[in-house]
């Protein structure tokens, strides 16, 4: 692993933010705003499903908001996936 990664494991996966980058945190933070709309549009839409393609970040996050998991949970699933 580079410095960033240690440095990244002792302080958090989830709140740690790379040089020009975002955390999960703040990914979490529009994951959130985009679930909403999701679910707005599709009920204004009389739907009941959408397909949702992302990258593996954003997928455990999304896992981390519709399980409500806590941090925690976030850093115990994030262990089965390079991260």
């Amino acid at each position: 692993k580079g410095k960033e990664e240690e440095k990244r494991d002792a302080y958090s996966k989830f709140y740690y933010k790379f040089d020009k980058g975002e955390s999960c945190a703040e990914v979490y933070d529009r994951v959130c705003g985009f679930l909403e709309s999701v679910y707005y549009d599709c009920g204004r839409m009389g739907n009941s499903t959408a397909v949702i393609v992302c990258h593996g970040m954003t997928i455990r996050v999304l896992l981390t908001r519709l399980l409500e998991l806590s941090v925690e949970g976030f850093e115990y699933i994030a262990q089965f996936f390079a991260l």
